[in-house]
C-alpha cells in the first residue's frame, strides 16, 4: 500500500512535531511526570517547604567544631497542581570575628531550600536574606559579648 508523503519526507498522516522547549526550565518542566519525586526535604503541593540549615563554628585548621541543625519553615509552598522533581538551592556565608588576644572565631551559617523549576531565583533570594539576617544576629552577639566582659 503506498504511502502519502509530505514536502519532507514525513508520513501524510504523522502527528506534527511539538516545537522544542524555548529554555532549560521549560524543557524540565515538559518532562517533569516522568522524573521521580525526590524523597527527602519536599513539600506536597500547598504545603509550606521545609529548608534544612545549619549553624556553626570553624577554628584555624577548617575543622568544625559546633554544628545546629535545624528544619526551618519557609512559608513558601510550591505552585498549585505541580508534580515533579525538586531541586535545591543552598546558601551559605562565614565571617572572621575577632575576640581580642589574637584569638578569632569563624561563625558559619549555611541553608538549603527545596524548590520547583522556575521559582530558584525567588528562593535564593530568600535563602541569601535568611543567611545575612542570620549571621548578622551570630556577629552581633558575638561582639556584645566580647565587648561587655
Amino acid at each position: 500500500m503506498p504511502v502519502k508523503l509530505k514536502f519532507d519526507g514525513t508520513p501524510l498522516n504523522e502527528p506534527p512535531a511539538t516545537a522544542p522547549p524555548a529554555t532549560a526550565t521549560e524543557a524540565l518542566v515538559a518532562q517533569a511526570a516522568s522524573i521521580p519525586m525526590q524523597a527527602t526535604g519536599v513539600a506536597k503541593v500547598g504545603q509550606p517547604i521545609t529548608a534544612q540549615a545549619e549553624v556553626g563554628t570553624e577554628d584555624k585548621q577548617g575543622n568544625i567544631t559546633m554544628v545546629v541543625s535545624e528544619q526551618i519553615k519557609t512559608g513558601m509552598t510550591l505552585p498549585p497542581g505541580y508534580v515533579g522533581p525538586v531541586g535545591n538551592v543552598t546558601y551559605g556565608c562565614a565571617t572572621l570575628v575577632n575576640l581580642g588576644n589574637y584569638e578569632n572565631i569563624r561563625p558559619f551559617v549555611q541553608i538549603e531550600v527545596p524548590y520547583a523549576p522556575g521559582s530558584q531565583d525567588a528562593v535564593y533570594d530568600w535563602a541569601f536574606e535568611w543567611v545575612d539576617d542570620r549571621l548578622s544576629g551570630i556577629v552581633n552577639s558575638i561582639k556584645n559579648n566580647v565587648s561587655g566582659a
